[in-house]
C-alpha cells in the first residue's frame, strides 16, 4: 500500500493508457509505479521506460496512427503489447471498447456517458432540478431562420444560442444575433442531424462569466474540485486562423467564484453525480457553468476527463481526482481520510495556455522547463508539468520536432504557477515572448 496526501491505495496493478500526447497524464506515472503510457507522439520521457511511442512499432507499409482509437486498433499496438509484455496489464479507456483486444479493458459505460453528455437529454432529465439558461427544444426540421426574432423576443435576449445535442469542445454551438447568422448555423446543423433530432435553443447571456468545476465520484462520496476558468478563442493564441479549436487554456484559483456561487455549484454537481453513480458511472466528470447577473447557470455535463484534468492533477497533493478515477475504474483498494466538507482543498494557483500555429510550419522547438529569460533549465519535470517556481514555464510540445503542422492546429501547452490570463485575455507579460519563440523556431 502507498500513501499520497489523504489517499492510501494499492499500487500493485500493472496498467496502461493510450493518449495522443503523454503530457496530460504524467501525474499517473508519478503516483503509480506500474503504470505506462502509449503515446502517439515522441517525447523526452521515452528514455524513462514508461512512455512508449506507437510510431516506433509501425511497419513501413502501415498508416501512422495518431488518435486514441487509431492507436488501439492498429497492428503496431499489438506488437508493442507483445514486445513489452504488457498484455497482462489493464487498459484504461475513455469510452467503451467494442473491438475485442488481447488485453483487459476498463472504462465507464459508453451509453451512460453518451446520455449525460447529450444537451437535450440532460435538460429533459434535470430542468426541474437545476437552473439552465432559458431554453426550448426543437426538432431541427421544424426550426427556421425566420423564427429568430420571435424566439429572441420570447427570451428577452439579444441573440440565440443553438446547440447540437452531442458535439463538445465548442463544436456544434452557434451564437447568433440575426436571421442570417441563424440560417448559416442551421445549414451546418442540418448536415449532422436527422430531421427528428432536437436541438437546444437558448438565450444569450450577456456579460457573463464562464466557469467550470471538476467532480469525482467514489463509492462513498462525491468530491467537488475548485473553481476553474477556460480561455476561449484568444486572438493571441489562435491568431484568428479559420478552423482553430476554440479552447485555448484554463486556470484554477479559489477566487474565480464567490462562496455562494461555489456552494450552488456543489449542490448541482452532487445532484448530477449521484444520478451518474446510480447509472453506473464512476470517477471524473466536468460541469460547465455560467454566472450572469449574480445567477449561476448549468450549461452542460462532461462525463469524461476534462481539458483541465492535467492542470488540476498537478496541483492536487491531498486528494488527486485523477488518481481516484484510475483506482475506481480498476477496482483497486484504497482508503480516504478526508470528508467532502473538508475537501474544498486549496490547490494553489495554476494555469496553462495552448499555442496554435499561425501558418503551415515545421516544429523546431523542444519541450522543457524554461526560466523567465526563456533559458532552458531541463528537458522534463520527472513526470510532472507544474514548475516549482512562479517565474518558470513548462512547455509541453504537442508535436515532435521536425513535424509538419497545419495552420490552426495546436503546437504546445505552456504551464505556469502564475495566472497566465484573466477575463480580458493574456495577462503575463513574459508569455508573449515565449509564444513568439515557439512560433519563430520553425
Amino acid at each position: 500500500m502507498r500513501k499520497l496526501g489523504k489517499v492510501t491505495y494499492d499500487d500493485g496493478h500493472q496498467a496502461v493508457v493510450i493518449s495522443p500526447s503523454a503530457w496530460p497524464l504524467l501525474s499517473l506515472l508519478k503516483w503509480l509505479p506500474n503504470f505506462a503510457i502509449i503515446a502517439g507522439i515522441k517525447t523526452t520521457l521515452e528514455r524513462k521506460g514508461r512512455v512508449f511511442n506507437i510510431q516506433n512499432y509501425v511497419a513501413a507499409d502501415e498508416e501512422k496512427p495518431r488518435t486514441t482509437k487509431e492507436i488501439r486498433e492498429s497492428s503496431a499496438f499489438l506488437r508493442l503489447l507483445k514486445d513489452h509484455n504488457l498484455s497482462k496489464s489493464i487498459l484504461f479507456s475513455g469510452k467503451s471498447v467494442r473491438k475485442e483486444l488481447p488485453i483487459q479493458t476498463v472504462s465507464n459505460p459508453y451509453e451512460v456517458a453518451q446520455n449525460y453528455e447529450n444537451k437535450v437529454w440532460i435538460r429533459k432529465q434535470f430542468a426541474q432540478k437545476i437552473h439552465f439558461p432559458e431554453f426550448v427544444l426543437v426538432p431541427i426540421a421544424e426550426l427556421e431562420a425566420d423564427m429568430f426574432h420571435s424566439l429572441a423576443t420570447k427570451f428577452q435576449s439579444s441573440g440565440l444560442v443553438i446547440q447540437h445535442p452531442n458535439f463538445s469542445g465548442g463544436r456544434g454551438t452557434f451564437i447568433t444575433s440575426s436571421e442570417a447568422e441563424m440560417a448559416r448555423a442551421l445549414k451546418v446543423l442540418n448536415t449532422h442531424l436527422n430531421a427528428s433530432d432536437e436541438v437546444v435553443v437558448s438565450r444569450v447571456l450577456d456579460d457573463a462569466q464562464e466557469r467550470t468545476i471538476q467532480v469525482c465520484i467514489t463509492d462513498e462520496e462525491i468530491f467537488v474540485g475548485p473553481p476553474q476558468a477556460q480561455l476561449v478563442n484568444d486572438k493571441d493564441l489562435t491568431s484568428g486562423v479559420e478552423g482553430s479549436v476554440k479552447f485555448c487554456g484554463g486556470r484554477i484559483a479559489k477566487d474565480l467564484m464567490s462562496v455562494e456561487h461555489y456552494e450552488e455549484a456543489v449542490i448541482a454537481a452532487q445532484l448530477i453525480g449521484n444520478s451518474l453513480r446510480n447509472a453506473g458511472y464512476i470517477g471524473i466528470f466536468g460541469l460547465d457553468l455560467m454566472i450572469c447577473k449574480e445567477t449561476l447557470y448549468v450549461l452542460e455535463v462532461n462525463p469524461r476527463l476534462t481539458g483541465l484534468t492535467a492542470l488540476l492533477a498537478s496541483l492536487q497533493t491531498e486528494l488527486p481526482f485523477l488518481l481516484l478515477h484510475v483506482l475506481m475504474l480498476r477496482g483497486a483498494r484504497f482508503q480516504l481520510d478526508r470528508k467532502q466538507d473538508e475537501a474544498k482543498l486549496n490547490t494553489g494557483f495554476g494555469s496553462f495556455v495552448i499555442v496554435y500555429a499561425q501558418k503551415d510550419c515545421t516544429v523546431n522547438f523542444e519541450s522543457g522547463l524554461y526560466d523567465a529569460n526563456l533559458h532552458k533549465l531541463s528537458n522534463d519535470l520527472d513526470f510532472d508539468i507544474m514548475p516549482a517556481q512562479e517565474d518558470q514555464y513548462f512547455v509541453a510540445m504537442k508535436r515532435e520536432k521536425m513535424t509538419t503542422v497545419k495552420a490552426g492546429k495546436s503546437l504546445a501547452f505552456i504551464y505556469s504557477r502564475n495566472q497566465l490570463f484573466n477575463e480580458s485575455g493574456l495577462s503575463d507579460t513574459r508569455l508573449e515572448k515565449l509564444i513568439n519563440r515557439i512560433r519563430t523556431s520553425y
